[in-house]
């Protein structure tokens, strides 16, 4: 009791609080960045009982929506490059263009392994995502189904290969994906690291046996799964596919999460920050209906880290400097330990050129994050049928 009364004696009892404080929302930063996440370049898939003796027949699944030439001539010519013996691609074109269609359906004669259907777009009846991969899957001959998107693209010809040693071990395979860049170097690093960070967050997740949620550029689950769930649930949403039917359907069983360079899946950048913002309002609509603990995850980190530089900050300004020193070593230290874990799990996923930046999203990331939060607090009309 005389030491505690002779420290606060010397620094008052708001030095000795703000320093608890201090202490404290380091602890929780320490969590998540020293343990948790540390999961993420300590996991190894090869740790899981094989549920199959050998890789499975593949289909892998995109729903096209309009007339993206693109995609039809640079992209979709690329995903028949995979090095792998058995395997599908299956694109449902949404649209009226009876001449784009005729084009992609002749493409099966270069292509043996392309199947393609059409579904005529109607505005008076909007066809979602989850209708259009509905009848991907039926028209599909394999029972692992993976899924893409016309905008995006696999890193390497080896993708199909390592996503089906995650099939060999569960029923629903989760990726990482990563956005291209563009032409604002600020504005594309803090957009591509707030999806990594979110990256994070779900990928640990499924790691703790806690899927709720995958890329929708790269994830996949097979046949079985999808019957006994009868499909995709929350039909009122165009959304949801990639994380609300995924969370649903592993809530007994456990998901396969494949972490390499190999598996990355590259995402074209079709615009600058209003671009990313409309985008990530529109996919973040189902944000609310995550299990709690998902959510308080997520909140937690950014909460912390908020709170802990607002206190280091103020101590550094206000306290004895005994304290200021104490306060900066935390802030070091834990800059440190976020910067080597942050290093890791960017090799470990793939995600390259991110350290050097770092700091601006270490300060600015979490107002992004909280500016998303406000603005879904409004509902996106876009979202629901």
């Amino acid at each position: 009791m005389q030491t505690i009364d002779t420290i606060v004696e010397s620094y008052g009892w708001q030095g000795v609080a703000l320093t608890f404080i201090a202490l404290v929302l380091f602890g929780i930063q320490f969590y998540y960045y020293g343990i948790a996440y540390r999961h993420i370049y300590r996991y190894r898939m090869n740790r899981r009982f094989k549920q199959r003796s050998q890789q499975p027949p593949v289909s892998v699944i995109v729903a096209l929506y309009g007339e993206n030439r693109e995609f039809v001539e640079e992209r979709l010519p690329r995903l028949f490059e995979q090095d792998y013996p058995d395997y599908e691609v299956v694109v449902v074109y949404v649209g009226a263009d009876c001449e784009f269609y005729e084009n992609l359906r002749l493409m099966s004669g270069s292509y043996a392994n392309l199947s393609t259907t059409q579904i005529k777009a109607d505005s008076r009846f909007p066809i979602s995502v989850k209708m259009a991969l509905n009848l991907g899957i039926k028209l599909a001959h394999n029972d692992s189904l993976l899924f893409t998107t016309p905008d995006a693209m696999p890193r390497d010809n080896e993708w199909i290969t390592y996503m089906a040693c995650g099939f060999e071990r569960a029923q629903v395979v989760l990726a990482y994906s990563s956005l291209t860049r563009g032409g604002n170097r600020l504005a594309d690093y803090l957009t591509r690291m707030v999806e990594f960070h979110q990256a994070e967050d779900w990928i640990v997740g499924a790691i703790d046996n806690r899927p709720y949620c995958s890329a929708r550029t790269n994830f996949g689950f097979t046949r079985k799964v999808y019957d006994k769930a009868r499909g995709f649930n929350h039909l009122n949403m165009n959304i949801g596919h990639n994380d609300l039917f995924i969370e649903s359907v592993t809530r007994k069983r456990r998901a396969a999460v494949v972490m390499s360079p190999h598996t990355i899946v590259d995402e074209t950048r079709w615009g600058g920050m209003r671009w990313w913002w409309k985008r990530m309002r529109y996919y973040g609509s189902s944000y609310s209906l995550y299990p709690r603990a998902a959510r308080n995850f997520s909140e937690w980190e950014n909460g912390s880290r908020l709170l802990f530089f607002a206190v280091v900050v103020t101590a550094m300004v206000c306290l004895p400097h005994e304290l200021k020193i104490v306060a900066a070593l935390l802030l070091l230290l834990r800059y440190a330990v976020v910067l080597y874990t942050t290093r890791k799990v960017s090799q470990r996923l793939g995600e390259r050129g991110i350290l050097s930046l770092y700091w601006i999203y270490d300060i600015f990331g979490v107002w992004i994050h909280y500016a998303l939060r406000l603005s879904l607090l409004r509902k996106n009309p876009d979202v629901w049928r």
